[in-house]
């Protein structure tokens, strides 16, 4: 019941992202840019009062970190099943978390779209091509299962408004 104990989870969050940003960084680029946005998201302002504050902000980053980091390796050569499992248990739970995570699937969806479409533009069909078609599909199959996980929190939540305005 004590004030750092509602504190904490946010913290661990908030720190958790710091790690999860490098990796990401890493991953992207190198070990060296990994740091840098690591010590960049370490002091940055927002990141540090929302690690202090007990709401889902912290959770939020870290779970739309986690889905980039996911998002990327199965985009750059990781286009197996355990990946996508957990690319839908993460955006899941960023949905859960805050109704913006659906601007996270829909920023990622945007990505692959986009490269599908410049693909098909740039001349006939290849290898490359199909695979990228099918790094689409999958993703929007996991993107219909996140939101499949999501459905029962948004039917109780109709309902209880639904009922709520019924006795107003």
């Amino acid at each position: 019941t004590s004030e750092f104990i509602i504190r904490l989870p946010a913290a661990i969050y908030g720190v958790l992202s710091i790690l999860v940003i490098f990796f990401v960084g890493k991953e992207m680029y190198g070990e060296k840019e990994g740091l840098i946005c690591s010590f960049l998201l370490a002091i940055c302002p927002k990141a540090l009062y929302f690690s202090q504050e007990a709401r889902m902000y912290s959770l939020f980053l870290l779970l739309s970190l986690l889905s980039l980091f996911i998002f990327h390796r199965i985009n750059k050569s990781c286009n197996t099943w355990k990946y996508w499992v957990l690319l839908t248990i993460v955006n899941a739970a960023i949905i859960y978390t805050h109704y913006f995570g659906f601007f996270v699937l829909l920023i990622e969806g945007m990505y692959l779209g986009g490269n599908l479409i410049r693909l098909i533009r740039s001349g006939p069909e290849t290898a490359f091509l199909r695979q990228k078609m099918n790094l689409f599909l999958y993703f929007c199959v996991s993107c219909l299962s996140a939101l499949a996980l999501f459905l029962p929190w948004y039917s109780i939540f109709y309902y209880q408004v639904s009922a709520n305005r019924f006795f107003l």
